[in-house]
């Protein structure tokens, strides 16, 4: 659904993904809620109170202040390449090629809160 409207607009798709984050976070971005619904809204429901979000540093999106680590990139539309050779665990292969990651330089935010240190990955 995300992806196909990046395909419509003809740019790469914005990626943030948010490591050690609240611990309801990951069960909620699984579950089946409905279209346009946002994850933090729905969680912030739960606690009785919002989860706070700070601007990506790289990308144009919010992410959980409190997380440990963010990576940001983007993912291309029209790049593709072979993942593998794996097999997964109900025993299938991935035989079809994946989008690849076209973001010249993915950066980690690591720490918590919107005071954390960037670093280039790898390096301090």
């Amino acid at each position: 659904m995300i992806r196909s409207k990046w395909t419509a607009i003809g740019k790469p798709m914005p990626i943030a993904l948010a490591v050690g984050v609240e611990p309801g976070l990951p069960f909620v971005g699984g579950m089946p809620l409905p279209e346009g619904a946002d994850e933090s809204h729905f969680l912030g429901a739960l606690f009785g109170e919002g989860l706070e979000l700070v601007p990506a540093e790289t990308v144009d999106l919010l992410v959980p202040a409190t997380a440990e680590m963010i990576i940001e990139g983007y993912i291309s539309l029209d790049e593709t390449v072979m993942e593998g050779p794996m097999n997964e665990f109900p025993g299938y292969n991935a035989y079809e090629a994946s989008p690849s990651n076209c973001s010249p330089s993915p950066r980690s935010r690591t720490g918590t809160g919107p005071s954390s240190r960037s670093s280039r990955l790898g390096r301090r």
